[in-house]
């Protein structure tokens, strides 16, 4: 183990580099064999245990019909001595617990209970050598073998029940509507047929419906990197520099350890296969969701319990009941990366973990199959973490925290993109439980964020212990998930980190944006950018100003922006942003509302120049200059109260009455304020709102200025990144 300290500033991890043993040959095997696209060569069910068995270069896959999913992988020779390890067909024979294998101009009879194997020529059966695939019905044996480019074309023979002896031609494939050269073919538990080929399953036509076809990643096999045909040739786009990381633009240049993520607790325990003991439901169901509508949803990390004894095979679990095959949930992340060229995502297969001995191998082997494309190992080998937009411009997009256990196995070594648990770290309490609300997790959240404040990825558990129902902690819990993520960020960004998980159960329950654990994600990730990429970030508000007439609007200007917002809802209204130069000016430093005698008037300053207009007869447009009127060039902010209206600059304000008047200047300090704000507000709810730099302040006559808060929670459009 070679130790490398990369520590600089904060911008990189001391972590040990562990090098690769040149002797270490079974790991490379193991390494490189699931980079290999594969093929199914063969398939048939047998008869003794009707399970479904899938064939690939001398190894063997069983499948579990209960969950939909591949149970385990093993070698050919474990079925029988002298089993051949190339089969090209297989098919379940007429009897009771026979199944035929074809390879060359052999088959080989297999008693499945006995496991005695029988060697004869293929010729007997009225067959030609090399067969495709094979495939009992049920009242007969379909046996495929061509290929378009031969004068015989693609063909099939059929063997009977009633004369299982002899085969008898049966017709060309495209009779059946399918392809030429079919690599496998195999008969479900419920009597219907498929045909595969390269990475698509065919049913044949019938008298009542056309051929179809779909995916074979709806199987759910996972040991196996299937090759891929034309189903699913991907699309590569070319990224342009203004390309998008997990929704904006600005989140490119965040470190990954700079990033925060919406975090689904328990991913795997929402039981989308239909399995699970739903008497128990309401204490080990965590979402109602399945992983791609998780992902779907805006969750970005996946947090998930695996185990083997639970399933019967590598799954998902909470508690004691299985919530599906892991095989499922790592097809459903390909799905999703694979749709969204621009995001992000994590998975942690935790230290719940069980069964560690099946479930580490199997585990490997099935994310290196599913997702080697995807992969990110920049850590291990480079020695830090790489910011969103490298992950997206190199497409691997996908980091896999495993159980630190995993350090023990010789594939460790071997498989840079495994990140050990070791490098996260939780907030998560067994101790903290919620009653009547979820301050109690608030308050841990904070304590622990503080204490593990320097891990190299911190992980904010918002949920705690109760006796009552999932739903009802995450109802309670939901609700504090900015305040929590705002809190958290306080103590990371001395760090040079951020809050890497917001880790919610229910995130689909929330009912306001209050409760959206991606909202919350999404404005962290602004604060993020506002601490931590200050070289490349500022946040900037130039003016605001209530709008006209009985609604709760107010309109905020910053750059060339001009951001309407809902005082009541205190959000930003879904609706695109508007502009400055729709008001004739490429920037606003300051605006307000005043009375005239005609009529209520917008103004609003631009270095020298003021600006007023008719609110009612908006092209009834004047024009001034602040100099003339007594009042000096680039004003910082202005408010109107009552017929007065303040307009401040530097640490000094004038006061500007209806008629015209001008006295000052006065000190800001009269409103305990700073000097050099960045704008003004006379709110709806009748304070004074003043701002400067990231931090804002409310003001009343009785109770004279709060304590700061922060802007961004406003929108996020204030903060402007280069």
């Amino acid at each position: 183990r070679m130790g490398l300290d990369l520590a600089s500033g904060g911008e990189r991890e001391s972590l040990p580099i562990t090098s690769m043993p040149a002797h270490d040959n079974f790991a490379l095997r193991s390494t490189l064999i699931f980079l290999i696209a594969m093929q199914i060569d063969a398939a048939v069910r047998w008869a003794s245990d009707n399970k479904a068995y899938f064939f690939s270069q001398g190894q063997a896959i069983v499948y579990s019909d209960d969950y939909e999913a591949e149970e385990n992988v093993f070698s050919v020779s474990e079925i029988a001595s002298g089993f051949p390890t190339h089969i090209q067909a297989a098919v379940r024979w007429f009897g009771r617990g026979r199944s035929f294998y074809f390879h060359g101009c052999f088959v080989y009879k297999l008693n499945e209970r006995r496991k005695r194997l029988r060697r004869g020529n293929i010729r007997r059966l009225g067959l030609p050598c090399d067969v495709n695939a094979a495939v009992n019905t049920g009242q007969e044996v379909l046996v495929f073998k061509g290929c378009r480019y031969v004068s015989s074309g693609c063909r099939y023979w059929r063997i009977g029940r009633n004369n299982s002896r002899r085969a008898s031609p049966g017709g060309n494939n495209s009779d059946l509507g399918l392809p030429c050269d079919v690599n496998a073919a195999l008969a479900w538990h419920n009597g219907t047929v498929y045909v595969v080929k390269d990475d698509v399953i065919w049913t044949p036509a019938s008298e009542e419906s056309p051929a179809r076809s779909v995916h074979i990643d709806a199987w759910s096999l996972c040991s196996w990197d299937i090759c891929e045909g034309n189903s699913r040739a991907e699309l590569v786009e070319e990224l342009q520099d203004n390309h998008t990381c997990n929704g904006d633009r600005r989140f490119c240049s965040l470190r990954f350890d700079q990033t925060t993520l919406a975090g689904s607790h328990n991913a795997g325990s929402g039981f989308d296969t239909g399995t699970g003991f739903m008497l128990f439901g309401c204490w080990i169901r965590n979402h109602g969701l399945s992983v791609l509508e998780q992902l779907r949803l805006g969750v970005r990390y996946l947090d998930v319990d695996p185990g083997w004894e639970q399933c019967g095979l590598l799954g998902t679990y909470h508690n004691f009941v299985c919530g599906g095959p892991v095989c499922r949930m790592l097809k459903q992340v390909k799905q999703f990366l694979s749709e969204n060229r621009h995001e992000v995502v994590a998975i942690n297969f935790n230290h719940e973990m069980t069964n560690h001995d099946l479930v580490l191998p199997a585990l490997i082997r099935h994310v290196t199959s599913q997702l080697h494309q995807y992969l990110n190992s920049h850590l291990r080998t480079v020695g830090m973490w790489p910011d969103l937009g490298h992950a997206v411009r190199s497409n691997k997009r996908l980091f896999v925290i495993i159980d630190d256990s995993v350090e023990q196995l010789p594939s460790y070594r071997t498989h840079w993109w495994i990140h050990s648990e070791r490098l996260l770290r939780s907030t998560w309490r067994g101790d903290v439980s919620v009653g009547g609300d979820c301050d109690s997790v608030l308050v841990a959240a904070r304590r622990e964020c503080e204490r593990k404040a320097g891990a190299s990825l911190l992980e904010v558990a918002i949920f705690g212990t109760s006796t009552s129902c999932v739903t009802t902690i995450a109802d309670l819990c939901l609700p504090l998930v900015h305040e929590v993520a705002r809190d958290c960020g306080k103590a990371r960004h001395v760090q040079g980190k951020a809050p890497n998980v917001l880790l919610v159960d229910y995130p689909e329950r929330a009912t306001s944006e209050a409760g959206f654990v991606t909202s919350a994600a999404y404005f962290q990730n602004i604060r993020n950018l506002a601490r931590l990429r200050q070289d490349q970030c500022e946040v900037r508000l130039d003016s605001a100003i209530k709008e006209p007439g009985n609604n709760p609007h107010v309109v905020i200007f910053s750059g060339p922006r001009a951001v309407l917002f809902n005082w009541e809802t205190k959000l930003q209204e879904p609706v695109p942003t508007r502009t400055v130069t729709a008001i004739g000016v490429d920037q606003v430093d300051a605006s307000f509302l005043t009375q005239r005698a005609d009529g209520l008037e917008f103004c609003s300053t631009t270095g020298c120049d003021l600006y007023c207009s008719s609110v009612t007869n908006p092209t009834n447009t004047t024009y001034s200059n602040l100099s003339s009127l007594g009042l000096p060039c680039n004003m910082d902010a202005a408010f109107t109260k009552g017929t007065n209206t303040y307009l401040f600059k530097g640490c000094q304000y004038w006061q500007r009455s209806a008629d015209g008047h001008v006295t000052g200047p006065q000190p800001t300090t009269d409103f305990s304020l700073p000097c050099d704000l960045s704008a003004a507000l006379r709110a709806p709810d009748g304070k004074t709102y003043f701002f400067k730099g990231e931090n804002y302040w409310s003001y009343t006559d009785e109770g004279g200025l709060s304590t700061a808060k922060d802007i961004l929670d406003w929108s996020a459009d204030f903060l402007h990144c280069d």
